[in-house]
């Protein structure tokens, strides 16, 4: 009966957690908002995170850092 219950206190825990994970936002949405992009990417990068949303925040970075060289609006 102990096995049972830790099983279940353990099962209710781990999906608890899961639920509090952060949405993976698409490039899109990184595109459309950069001043955000620009926080999530220095974040990830003085945190050394490798998720889905730094790299996607990596990504859309990288678009604004070239309309910047070339002298493009960035949106910020």
């Amino acid at each position: 009966m102990k096995n049972a219950l830790f099983v279940v206190v353990m099962v209710i825990g781990m999906v608890t957690l899961a639920g509090c994970k952060e949405e993976t936002k698409s490039k899109e949405w990184f595109k459309a908002h950069p001043k955000e992009t620009v926080e999530i990417y220095n974040k990830c990068q003085q945190s050394g995170e490798e998720s889905d949303n730094c790299k996607n925040a990596k990504w859309s970075y990288q678009l604004i850092e070239a309309k910047r060289m070339a002298g493009l609006p960035t949106g910020l």
